[in-house]
């Protein structure tokens, strides 16, 4: 320990990190004396640094007394070090990256397009391992934010999309003591065990914010306990400060290129405020529990689990247990004759129903959060969808939900005049021409089918990129539109891709999956049985004339050759669902 100043005591204890880094944690304290040689001997021991290393220092006789005269300082401390040893690899990450980019700006000069790609794609290849390894190293909310990058497709390079899609929000489990902890900071310890019978020890998940323990109440239901981990705000807090750091400095680095992905890192920060409320996730729940029993089309085929508000708090959350096939399980559902294009139409009209009809949307749907229960005597089908994870939720403006519910109808009837309309109501007026592609694969022009992907010439390409502002695309134009579109429509493009991901999985295709969203969209602008039974036969009918004229008087494209909306967006540098 050394002395820095009169009166000022400082303790220090440096040790190498499992990932090559120093790591140091700095404790103040108020008076000198002998504690301070003693607390210098418990962080040494605590971490390791001491015992048997090269310091020749042991002090395993003291460990257990000094832990005990200072309780809650080990733990503490060992915060304060991981914190640091995950600073210093984030920093160490991202210096190679920005020397990688500087690096290809460098060598890129001069070069053709077709050069300048290769490269491109070579560094972001380097950049997306590097990132992985960094989310994989660290954890917790960097786990959490690969995921979220890995879900904005064409807002960040496809191969970080493609690289980051392995993330897995897997943690080891926390032990029962601090899951005691934060049920008796909550709920209390007498009030917890007057309800429940049994609680099984062994979580039957754990991920970065929390995990789930089954449960068996005194009235003899079994329950799913969902218990946040002990002081996770704090790691929470100081790695989002670091995320907007790293975002700052990138942005300043790269000002010539104009790239920032604040918009990204906004959407993750309010997600995650979201997802540590859980009686925000409770509620949330309740109302979706209560929008879908009172649908009479979807009220038999969407399972919402029950809340138990007596064991329910900021950070601890109590639902019916429900067992079930998780739906990225499609080797399991085959085998149990589970019909999976019935499925796939389940999935697509629940959400079609949360965002054209109910305006309040489940933004988090991931394989992990949907559950298949078979149920072979429903007068409805064979199988129900139940609806997990509540954390992550849009209300949506009600001008927006409107607006987007004619959206859709001008989309798939080829509109111009009202997608023009549309789009300037909702405040994207320079985008009408884009949307279709980034919603239906086709513009309002093309004469392919609905669900049909189309081609474009170069002439085609470029006039549509000058049309948008965009001369050429680089580096810069990623995500290039992300400030131009309503908050509420990152999220439902963000859903509607993840949706069309489940329902690829399950073998569904463009074409049901576009007019699902369609008959929805008419249902959102006709919200009644009878406005609903005589707009959807009319729109129907003007689809179907819409797509046979353009069938029998234009030149025909030839879909063999076409291009997914994926590939559409990174042309001219925006996202896509």
């Amino acid at each position: 320990m050394w002395r820095v100043a009169p009166r000022l005591k400082v303790g220090v204890v440096a040790g190498i990190a499992g990932a090559g880094f120093g790591s140091y944690g700095i404790c103040k304290f108020s008076s000198w004396g002998s504690d301070e040689n003693e607390l210098g001997l418990l962080n040494g021991r605590r971490r390791g640094y001491f015992e048997g290393s090269a310091h020749g220092v042991r002090c395993e006789g003291k460990y257990d007394k000094l832990a005990a005269k200072y309780p809650g300082f080990v733990e503490t401390f060992q915060d304060h070090v991981l914190d640091m040893t995950r600073v210093a690899r984030t920093l160490f990450v991202f210096s190679q990256l920005v020397l990688e980019y500087k690096v290809l700006k460098w060598k890129s000069k001069g070069l053709d397009d077709a050069e300048e790609c290769k490269l491109r794609h070579a560094a972001n290849n380097k950049g997306a391992g590097l990132v992985l390894e960094l989310c994989r190293r660290n954890g917790g909310i960097f786990i959490k934010l690969g995921q979220h990058a890995a879900s904005l497709k064409n807002a960040i390079p496809v191969e970080y999309i493609k690289t980051l899609q392995v993330l897995q929000d897997n943690a080891p489990p926390r032990p029962m003591e601090d899951v005691y902890a934060v049920i008796d900071a909550n709920i209390g310890l007498e009030r917890f065990h007057a309800l429940v019978e049994e609680i099984d020890e062994v979580p039957m998940g754990c991920a970065s914010l929390a995990q789930v323990h089954k449960a068996k109440l005194k009235d003899g239901n079994i329950v799913a306990l969902k218990i946040q981990h002990r002081n996770l705000r704090k790691v929470v807090a100081s790695d989002v400060t670091l995320f907007k750091y790293l975002n700052w400095t990138v942005s300043k680095l790269f000002a010539d290129e104009g790239f920032s992905l604040a918009w990204a890192l906004n959407e993750f920060e309010q997600n995650l405020r979201q997802e540590l409320d859980f009686l925000e996730e409770a509620s949330n729940c309740e109302e979706c529990r209560h929008n879908f029993g009172n649908d009479q089309t979807l009220r038999n085929k969407v399972v919402v689990p029950k809340i138990y508000w007596g064991l329910t708090s900021d950070q601890t959350i109590c639902m019916d247990f429900i067992r079930g096939v998780p739906i990225h399980n499609v080797d399991e559902l085959k085998n149990r004759k589970v019909d999976l294009p019935q499925l796939a139409s389940v999935v697509l009209e629940a959400f079609a129903a949360m965002i054209f009809v109910y305006g309040f949307v489940h933004c988090d749907p991931h394989p992990g959060n949907l559950m298949v229960i078979e149920k072979h005597h429903s007068k409805t089908g064979r199988v129900q969808l139940a609806l997990l994870d509540h954390g992550l939720y849009r209300r949506l403006d009600e001008g927006f939900r409107n607006g987007n519910c004619e959206l859709w109808q001008s989309m798939i009837l080829q509109n111009k005049d009202t997608l023009k309309r549309v789009c300037t109501s909702m405040g994207m007026p320079a985008l009408w021409q884009i949307m279709p592609f980034l919603f239906v694969n086709r513009s309002v022009d093309t004469v392919a089918d609905l669900g049909e992907s189309v081609v474009m010439s170069a002439e085609e390409k470029t006039k549509l990129r000058e049309r948008l502002g965009i001369s050429n695309f680089s580096f810069a134009d990623v995500g290039s539109f992300a400030n131009e579109l309503p908050n509420d429509m990152v999220l439902v493009l963000k859903t509607m891709h993840l949706i069309k991901d489940l329902n690829d999985s399950l073998g569904g295709n463009n074409r049901d999956r576009f007019l699902t969203y369609a008959k929805y969209a008419v249902y959102g602008s006709n919200p009644t049985t009878f406005g609903f039974a005589s707009h959807w036969p009319l729109f129907l009918l003007r689809f179907y004339c819409n797509e046979l004229w353009g069938g029998l008087f234009r030149q025909r494209v030839d879909p063999t050759h076409g291009q997914s909306s994926m590939e559409m967006s990174q042309i001219v540098g925006t996202r896509a669902n």
